[in-house]
């Protein structure tokens, strides 16, 4: 176990712990995050051609690959929520372009294949929350 802490410095130590923010900087800090959930939305939605799929593609693999030389736990966070938008926008794509249901056959087999896909996305989703 580690050395006890005197009373003083037990003081110390709580002094350095942040106050509540200041309402400024709640407001920048709720504005950010809903300018990104906005921009996530749109990200994950907005159809594209196959030639911007491509090219949307090749640029997420070239920042994937330029984010990870970082191994700062901020880039980390970052990484993290790319992965999920990119796995969303990948869901989105098969419950709305891929999914035909002509047949019985189809709609039984596509059902689980997509519900497995969607398992999957779930569990990369809260395996990163762990």
């Amino acid at each position: 176990m580690g050395p006890a802490v005197s009373g003083a410095r037990f003081s110390e130590v709580l002094q350095t712990f942040p106050g509540e923010a200041p309402l400024g900087s709640r407001l920048v800090r709720a504005t950010a995050i809903i300018l990104g959930l906005l921009g996530a939305f749109f990200f994950i939605t907005v159809p594209m051609a196959e030639e911007g799929q491509v090219w949307l593609t090749l640029g997420g693999i070239a920042l994937f690959v330029i984010l990870n030389r970082d191994k700062s736990r901020k880039m980390g966070l970052v990484l993290v929520v790319l992965s999920v938008m990119v796995t969303a926008r990948y869901l989105f794509w098969r419950a709305t372009e891929t999914l035909e249901f002509e047949t019985a056959l189809q709609s039984i087999l596509g059902t689980l294949l997509f519900g497995a896909e969607l398992f999957a996305g779930a569990l990369m989703t809260l395996s990163y929350i762990q």
